[in-house]
């Protein structure tokens, strides 16, 4: 019979390889998005045409199989190991925290695109956010798998940022009940203002789709016949 240790590091190598595909087809969009838009350099814009609409596809499908693989690989992570062991162990709560958040900034990406669509592409804003999530997202991913690494071999490929940086990531990185409370209120209000201002300003409403085919800002990044 396979244990769950064995079944909780496959399920991380598929959310790993999913949200790092993601990674690279929403930010690869985003940057040949430029190039398309400035038309520089030159020798890129070509291929930038062609192959945008692709890297879009693939991103958005290994976000979403990405965000369902994190979920299996935060249950199999917790039936692999009892509870107090979890809880006892700094650098398992780090993990625990940035796989939640993380699992929040994907779900978030995969959202935004299937709420508006391929047309998100054509607001520069929009396409920002969206890349801006895939970054924040997988950094976050990034950091949980070595503190993994850290917990299962002693070492990462990201020691060297580590050392960079003074940081131990087996140390927790929990703050206090004060802080906590004070980050939680702070979310809050800023997630109250910006739903407010989205309705405010019809941003809720808004398709981003060029019906016409011609875009003031950028056009959708489709794949080519």
């Amino acid at each position: 019979m396979v244990s769950m240790s064995a079944l909780h590091t496959l399920t991380a190598e598929l959310h790993s390889g999913f949200l790092l595909l993601a990674f690279i087809g929403i930010g690869g969009t985003f940057l040949l998005q430029i190039v398309v838009w400035k038309e520089r350099p030159r020798f890129l814009v070509s291929f930038a045409r062609n192959s945008r609409g692709y890297l879009e596809a693939a991103g958005i499908v290994g976000a979403l199989l990405g965000v369902f693989a994190l979920a299996l690989s935060a249950i199999t992570g917790s039936l692999a190991w009892s509870s107090e062991m979890l809880l006892d162990s700094p650098g398992a709560m780090n993990k625990i925290v940035l796989t939640a958040v993380s699992m929040i900034i994907w779900s978030g990406a995969v959202f935004i695109r299937f709420r508006y669509g391929r047309g998100l592409w054509t607001c520069p804003a929009m396409a920002g956010l969206y890349a801006g999530l895939a970054l924040i997202g997988m950094a976050l991913v990034a950091t949980s798998g070595s503190i993994g690494a850290h917990m299962t071999t002693g070492e990462s490929l990201l020691d060297p940022l580590w050392d960079l940086l003074g940081i131990d990531p087996l140390q927790s990185f929990l703050v206090s009940d004060t802080v906590a409370i004070l980050i939680s209120v702070a979310s809050t209000v800023i997630l109250v203002i910006c739903v407010l201002l989205a309705v405010r300003t019809g941003l809720s409403k808004q398709s981003f789709r060029c019906e016409s085919g011609a875009c003031n800002y950028w056009d959708e990044p489709r794949i080519r016949d």
